[in-house]
């Protein structure tokens, strides 16, 4: 029998497989045949070819779910916009990462469904698997399996000086502290299920950074705390503007944070704005992107005066940086996860 690697140039048997080289040389060798011999040959090759076709129709079937991922980096502390699509219409897109519930809505392309997701800072390095289920119009059952693979982050760390009844606080302020962490344990636990927010987030104060997220945090030599927020410079009365729609839930003079506005954004995101001078909203209130909520000031734990900006995903801070980046760039998707196995 011929080898696979011989190569017949008229009839360019080398471009094929050799499984069905083997079948094709004979026809092309044993021209002089006689025909029963000739029309055996070429009926093998022809059922040769209709299986790798019917193989080729099979692997080319569109995917009926696409999973794809927008990311600035896979570091903890960072965003992931997740974009489901199917060439079937969609009537509902759930979602689970890191033991979370990512909640989708439709996108801006028909038939594309957008979710955001954290990565808590305590994530390790590694795989990390998001699993969506889909449910089409038709009542069909879809999933797929997407895996994103972290990185490893090291934050800075810094010194600061500031009041000693912040890091030692009375008897009094201590009552005062856990009075308010489970007001906002209570009020985090209620937020709105439903998206408020449209389109990109924008700063809420237009100026440079001065501290970043995830900073590890030494306060008068003794309590160390992380920076779960991102400091923006500012003078007093700094207006100070919603980064997104959403509902006030708070508008209050807060031990840490001073004058505090939270904003309920809608499905798991929350902006928290600390230190202001002048509370300019009420709770209960919609906020459009851009309204003025508040002043900066230096109330609260502070070394001068400058606007926090703390973000809350799904009950994970990330870095508010991330989330303006990420969605500034929904063009640049990575490449589809491969479509989930067969239960």
């Amino acid at each position: 029998m011929p080898s696979c690697t011989h190569r017949h140039q008229p009839l360019r048997v080398e471009r094929l497989p050799c499984v069905v080289a083997q079948a094709f040389r004979p026809v092309a060798e044993r021209r002089t045949l006689n025909g029963e011999r000739r029309a055996f040959r070429v009926s093998s090759l022809a059922g040769m070819l209709v299986f790798l076709g019917a193989v080729g129709l099979q692997a080319s079937e569109p995917r009926v779910l696409t999973v794809r991922h927008v990311a600035r980096a896979l570091q903890p502390g960072e965003v992931v916009v997740i974009t489901v699509s199917s060439p079937e219409p969609l009537r509902a897109v759930r979602g689970e990462a890191w033991g979370r519930s990512v909640g989708f809505r439709p996108g801006r392309e028909a038939g594309t469904w957008i979710g955001l997701s954290a990565i808590a800072l305590e994530t390790r390095a590694g795989s990390h698997a998001i699993v969506v289920t889909a449910t089409t119009r038709a009542g069909r059952e879809l999933a797929a399996r997407h895996v994103l693979k972290v990185v490893a982050k090291r934050f800075p760390q810094r010194r600061l000086q500031v009041a000693p009844r912040f890091t030692e606080p009375s008897p009094e302020d201590a009552a005062r502290i856990a009075r308010e962490e489970a007001r906002l344990k209570a009020l985090y636990a209620s937020m709105t299920p439903e998206s408020l927010w449209a389109g990109r987030f924008g700063l809420p104060v237009a100026s440079h950074v001065t501290s970043t997220f995830g900073v590890r945090r030494t306060f008068n030599g003794r309590t160390q705390s992380v920076h779960r927020g991102l400091d923006l410079a500012g003078a007093v009365g700094t207006p100070v503007v919603a980064p997104n729609a959403g509902r006030v839930a708070l508008s209050d003079d807060l031990f840490f944070s001073g004058n505090t506005v939270i904003i309920d954004h809608g499905q798991g995101l929350i902006s928290l704005l600390a230190h202001l001078s002048r509370l300019n909203v009420r709770e209960g209130a919609v906020v459009e992107k851009g309204a003025v909520v508040g002043e900066v000031g230096a109330t609260g734990r502070v070394t001068g005066p400058h606007l926090h900006w703390t973000l809350r995903l799904g009950g994970v801070h990330v870095d508010p940086q991330s989330l303006v980046s990420v969605l500034a760039k929904l063009d640049t998707v990575a490449p589809p996860s491969p479509p989930a196995p067969e239960p």
